[in-house]
């Protein structure tokens, strides 16, 4: 399943539980679950909740579920990892990544998350969004 193509992913609000739960009818090959961009300052903590609820309970009946971190510039994305991995997504969408040791900090709390909730350690993908040229 790793070395797929991935050609439509739809992004999703985790903010907005009504927005996030029947994605899969568009047959998208993923789907992103947004924490970044999409959720306010003050719905971080919250929509983190929806996020492993849906990941943990909601079947995309096959979908991939990517979830999108918050930035590496915030206090938040430690914790969206643990919510995310600790959920059971499918990979972890690294935003405004600007070099390769961001890449690896994410990886080494994707591993310790993965550890943590009894997921198999190299499950959780990573997708670094390249933003700025």
């Amino acid at each position: 399943m790793k070395n797929r193509v991935r050609r439509t992913m739809i992004f999703l609000n985790c903010q907005r539980a009504a927005l996030i739960k029947d994605a899969y009818i568009y047959k998208p090959d993923c789907v992103i679950l947004d924490l970044e961009d999409a959720v306010a300052h003050s719905e971080k903590d919250s929509a983190r909740v929806s996020l492993y609820h849906t990941l943990k309970y909601h079947d995309y009946r096959g979908v991939e579920r990517w979830v999108r971190i918050n930035g590496l510039d915030t206090n938040l994305y430690k914790e969206d990892i643990r919510a995310a991995v600790a959920g059971g997504c499918d990979g972890i969408r690294i935003p405004k990544t600007e070099k390769k040791s961001d890449v690896k900090l994410i990886a080494d709390l994707v591993s310790a998350a993965e550890k943590e909730f009894g997921r198999e350690e190299g499950s959780t993908m990573l997708m670094a969004a390249l933003e700025s040229p």
